[in-house]
């Protein structure tokens, strides 16, 4: 078995850079297990998820969304409930809810194909468990 990938010379986040560097990291490593035919294997990454460049880097990401103004499937929205709270609180929570995920059930909505009659089904989460799988930021 492969030994988990060393992490140690990104050891501190301390910018979008930091947090960019270590993505490519990951995605060359990634890309270099799966062409020798193995299995990516990263120690440590939770805390990375946890840092507040990481979590505000995933905010601003989603914010940018087209979609950002959607109400999750517990009726929060991005503005209301991240952007117009405190900083420290909603580091906090994010954080908090990395600890300990709990899936929150997905809300159903259909919307047309372009250039269609047709609908696709659409999934919308809520608006904290979108910050917690940091899809935009971390899109391993």
């Amino acid at each position: 078995m492969a030994q988990p990938s060393n992490l140690s010379e990104h050891k501190n986040l301390s910018s979008e850079i930091d947090l960019r560097n270590l993505l490519d990291f990951l995605y060359i490593e990634t890309k270099a297990a799966l062409n020798r035919g193995g299995k990516p294997r990263f120690k440590g990454l939770l805390e990375y998820m946890k840092s507040e460049i990481t979590i505000l880097t995933a905010i601003h990401n989603i914010k940018s969304n087209k979609g950002s103004e959607t109400p999750g499937s517990d009726g929060e929205t991005m503005r209301e409930h991240i952007l117009e709270k405190d900083y420290p609180e909603i580091i906090a929570r994010v954080q908090a809810s990395l600890t300990r995920h709990e899936p929150h059930p997905i809300r159903r909505k259909y919307i047309p194909k372009p250039g269609k009659s047709e609908k696709r089904p659409l999934g919308i989460p809520t608006v904290y468990s979108y910050c917690t799988l940091l899809k935009y930021v971390l899109d391993l």
